[in-house]
């Protein structure tokens, strides 16, 4: 792991846990087979008290800083410490409702400031601990967590319903974050070969601006479709470089897994993409 991250910083020429200029990964699975859904992933992991000073001034985007922390406490705390998601959806909802707004993306920097002690407070309520503000600790739990999450219940049905074997076990990808989150011309997406909900053939593409993760398919806001909405042309100018050529559905291979809805197979390619201002477009979910 120590080789393997050298070589990532060396290769982005930045350094996990830099309070100026501060590399931030993604840590997901990589199995042999797509399990969406299924194995754990934690988003932003090298963030803390001093490096999200230094992405907010590099970013010259505060609100952006503070809610890529956030993020990285609720999820590292749901999937590497096992808290309750509830203990931070909860303090979320009240934020909302506090500042009378139904959505995350119309919280301020001060609220989301607030939101990070607030969450850090669930982290040492629940576990007795503070929040790892080491980088390299951050990285080995999470680590640890997508290993543990190949032989979690929902992962292990899956499995057994796609007749995946058990014992392929899986790698872990650790890549340099894109952010989804750092405007609205950035988002979070996913595609399909097939209509996932009526298994027409064709491409189905939904894109969230001003998102990261699963927020695309959590219902936590409507998604714009790719084929019909505005977001579909600022997507293409953005990322010219990264878009499928004319007659190919996606931008690079994928793998394809057979669904089974009303009796019929149905076979459906998801990439889950994020994509940055620059048109950026990371690792597959």
């Amino acid at each position: 792991m120590t080789r393997a991250l050298r070589a990532l910083e060396d290769a982005v020429d930045r350094q996990l846990g830099d309070p100026e200029d501060p590399l931030l990964v993604s840590v997901r699975s990589g199995a042999k087979y797509s399990m969406p859904g299924m194995m754990e992933t934690v988003l932003n992991v090298g963030l803390n008290d001093a490096s999200v000073e230094g992405l907010a001034a590099i970013s010259s985007d505060d609100r952006f800083a503070w809610d890529s922390y956030r993020r990285l406490i609720q999820m590292f705390g749901k999937t590497a410490l096992g808290i309750d998601g509830e203990r931070f959806a909860r303090p979320l909802e009240d934020a909302k409702a506090a500042k009378g707004v139904d959505s995350d993306v119309d919280l301020d920097a001060t609220d989301l400031q607030t939101l990070v002690e607030t969450f850090k407070a669930v982290v040492q309520d629940a576990t007795g601990q503070p929040f790892p503000q080491h980088p390299r600790q951050q990285l080995d739990l999470s680590v640890r967590a997508v290993f543990d999450s190949w032989n979690t219940n929902r992962a292990r049905l899956y499995r057994r319903r796609e007749r995946i074997p058990h014992d392929l076990g899986t790698a872990v990808n650790v890549c340099t974050m894109v952010f989804g989150n750092l405007g609205k011309d950035s988002g979070t997406g996913v595609c399909f070969t097939r209509d996932p909900a009526t298994g027409r053939s064709g491409v189905y593409r939904d894109y969230l601006p001003n998102a990261q993760g699963e927020d695309v398919v959590a219902g936590i806001r409507n998604t714009l479709s790719l084929r019909t909405s505005p977001a579909s042309t600022r997507l293409r100018r953005a990322a010219a470089a990264h878009h499928a050529p004319a007659g190919d559905p996606l931008p690079r291979p994928v793998r394809h897994r057979v669904h089974r809805r009303a009796r019929q197979a149905v076979d459906a390619a998801d990439p889950g993409r994020q994509a940055d201002r620059g048109g950026g477009v990371p690792d597959r979910g």
